[in-house]
Formats: C-alpha cells, structure tokens, sequence
C-alpha cells in the first residue's frame, strides 16, 4: 500500500514500463505544477501591480484568472512530458533539477519574447512577462522537480 501511495503521490515511472511510463509520469506532475505555475502567476502578478510594477489588466480579472490557469495547465502537461524525456541531461537532482528546467522554460518562454517586445515599444507587457514568468516559471520547475520521481 505504501509503495502504491508512494508512486501516485511523487508520480514516479519506476519499473521496465518504458518511455511511456516516463511520459506519463511527466505529465501528471507537469498538470500538478502547471496549476501551481498558473496560480503563482496570477498571485504575482497581483503583486506587480501593487507595488507599482505592472499595469493593472482591465476588467473582468476572473477571466484573466482563469486564462491563466487553464493555459498555464495545458502548457504544463506539454513542459511535463519534455521534462520526462531530457530528465536525464539535466544537471542536479530533484529540486534543483526542476528549477533549472523551469528558469530553462523561463529564458526561453519569457526573457526571450519580452526582448522583442521592448524593441518594439512595448515595455509594460515585456516588464509584465518577465517579472511574472520568473515565478510562473521557477515555481513550476520547482513543483515539477519535487513531484517527478525517475
């Protein structure tokens, strides 16, 4: 019982099961941190605006809200089942192994696209995607790293 317990809650892909197993279990922790990914945006991004940071968005925030969550999860199964298949190329362990995914994720997803659109005058959304893709991001390697058991 403790061993099944073990492998749902850590979402672990032990056994001869294959690159689908790995997979698999790569998506299920990436739904779990893509959630968590998607509600430390929208937290921070809350944060952003009150500290004087970002623009606060126009109205209505729940569908912003729930945008966000819902594409941070589908995006997280997708980051989930890569993170499977390059886990074992990534330096670190655990954690630490999912944070440096996840600040991989970040450059790529977030620091990169924010370059062009402050080239193009678009400094609010770009400060915007920086500044909430650093803990969108972080907190879902994070959360990826501590859930994903190889």
């Amino acid at each position: 019982m403790h061993s099944l317990l073990n492998r749902i809650i850590c979402f672990r892909s032990k056994g001869d099961y294959g690159l689908r197993s790995k997979t698999l279990a790569g998506i299920a922790a990436g739904l779990v941190a893509g959630l968590v990914g998607g509600i430390a945006a929208v937290v921070f991004g809350y944060v952003g605006v009150f500290i004087g940071l970002l623009q606060q968005l126009p109205p209505p925030m729940i569908d912003v809200v729930i945008t966000r969550l819902v594409l941070d999860t589908s995006w997280g199964l997708i980051f989930g089942a890569l993170y499977a298949t390059v886990h074992d190329v990534i330096p670190g362990k655990g954690i630490s192994k999912g944070l440096c995914y996840g600040l991989l994720l970040y450059l790529i997803s977030s620091v990169r696209p924010a370059t062009f659109l402050a080239a193009y005058t678009f400094v609010p959304l770009a400060t915007n995607w920086v500044f909430v893709g650093f803990f969108n991001f972080a907190s879902y390697g994070i959360i990826l790293g501590a859930l994903y058991k190889k």
